[in-house]
């Protein structure tokens, strides 16, 4: 009897998170399509199923070596203690083969929740992350997972198209990889069907990356957020090689150029090299050189064009652009899904009259500090923005002065523009 057709303790748990019976989960499990996550999950419980086996089948030659109509002396202490070291080592197996499948279910979504298509029909924001004091946290802050996931839900409510964890502006490499995880896994679940949750997959390398990838899509991630290699600065193969990694998991891939924190450009030829990999749909486009939009268009006309820099996203959207993965949404959600209708339906004099007062603000999230830029942003509309987890400390008093005067007069002008 093969492991799939022998019973397992955890069958009920994936039949209903799969809704099939298990015949059915192994079927699909075997189609070129099948989702990773279902496959490790149905890898695991079979491992899990010979386990139990074999713990079962110890117990009962141990049971029946000590029953009572046996005879004293037919006992053999060299038997005993071999099964009884047999049944420690199965008891091991079982029990982990048990807590690494029940940990693949619990990071899962609910049941039913279906992946949604990634388009760039109003922001995606790069969702700043909250931390709450805790004296055995790192750094002694812990992330306040409660807190950011009304915080993705609030985004989404107010007119945001979705959410992106584990993005620069998310602190993601300052977090730990539970916490990585956590986070993702927390913005999934809180954000639903109600919006799309692309999950940054940022690592040093293809394999760390790709580890990431392959966890976004077990947890119910939309699609993907992907830096190329963050270690040094990579070759034209390697960074090929690096998305390539990540794409192989199956889910839609944004690539991320930000050439002035990784020091690797995603030209407009390169990129029209990246567009040809499969599940590869789109560049988030942080430059700041608007006059790429036009020519990644033209090299690469299937690719996406995602503005990436708030303070050049008017120009972006007008010269082309067809999405916006940004920063200071977290501050101004409804306005900024508002300026994105505006922009992408030709009102250009509402979305200019929109966009102006904002700027000043919006160029906050190409400098250095826009972490605690944007955090204090919330902070002044009402939000709970935090602080931020080392090398990132407290803004010094001029800059935050600046920071807090720039924001001061985009809140002045939106009320202003209100009560008109």
């Amino acid at each position: 009897m093969s492991a799939r057709e022998k019973s397992c303790s955890h069958d009920g748990r994936l039949q209903e998170m799969f809704g099939a019976p298990m015949a059915e989960l192994y079927a699909r499990a075997s189609s070129p399509d099948a989702s990773a996550a279902l496959t490790r999950a149905l890898e695991l419980r079979s491992f899990l199923a010979l386990a139990e086996e074999q713990v079962a089948r110890v117990r009962d030659r141990v049971h029946q070596a000590m029953s009572a109509d046996r005879d004293i002396d037919e006992l053999s202490a060299d038997q005993l203690r071999f099964d009884a070291q047999w049944l420690e080592a199965a008891l091991d197996a079982r029990n982990g083969y048990r807590e690494a499948l029940g940990n693949l279910l619990r990071t899962m979504p609910p049941p039913g929740r279906q992946a949604q298509p990634v388009r760039a029909a109003q922001p995606t924001v790069a969702t700043a992350l909250p931390y709450r004091t805790d004296p055995t946290a790192p750094a002694g802050l812990a992330v306040d997972y409660d807190r950011y996931a009304e915080h993705c839900r609030w985004l989404v409510d107010n007119g945001c198209h979705g959410v992106g964890p584990n993005g620069s502006l998310g602190e993601y490499a300052a977090l730990t990889d539970q916490e990585r995880r956590t986070v993702a896994r927390t913005a999934i679940q809180a954000v639903g069907d109600a919006g799309t949750v692309v999950v940054g997959v940022h690592g040093a390398g293809a394999h760390q990356a790709r580890h990431w990838a392959e966890t976004a899509a077990e947890d119910g991630a939309d699609g993907l957020l992907c830096l190329p290699p963050t270690a040094y600065r990579a070759n034209r193969a390697e960074i090929l090689a690096h998305f390539e990694a990540v794409a192989g998991v199956g889910l839609p891939v944004m690539v991320y150029n930000n050439p002035l924190d990784t020091r690797v450009d995603l030209t407009p030829d390169l990129l029209a090299e990246i567009a040809r990999i499969d599940h590869v749909v789109a560049v988030k486009e942080f430059s700041g050189d608007v006059r790429r939009v036009l020519e990644i268009r033209e090299r690469a006309p299937g690719l996406t064009v995602v503005a990436g820099a708030d303070d050049v996203v008017l120009e972006s959207l007008l010269m082309g652009a067809t999405g916006w993965f940004a920063g200071f949404p977290n501050v101004f959600p409804a306005e900024s899904a508002r300026l994105y209708a505006l922009a992408t339906t030709g009102r250009l004099a509402e979305a200019r009259a929109l966009y102006e007062p904002l700027v000043a603000a919006f160029r906050w999230d190409s400098r250095t500090e826009f972490v605690q830029a944007v955090k204090l942003g919330m902070a002044q509309v009402g939000r709970y923005g935090g602080p931020c987890r080392p090398p990132r400390g407290p803004l010094p008093p001029e800059l935050r002065a600046r920071v807090e005067a720039d924001l001061a007069r985009a809140v002045a002008a939106l009320e202003k523009q209100a009560a008109a």
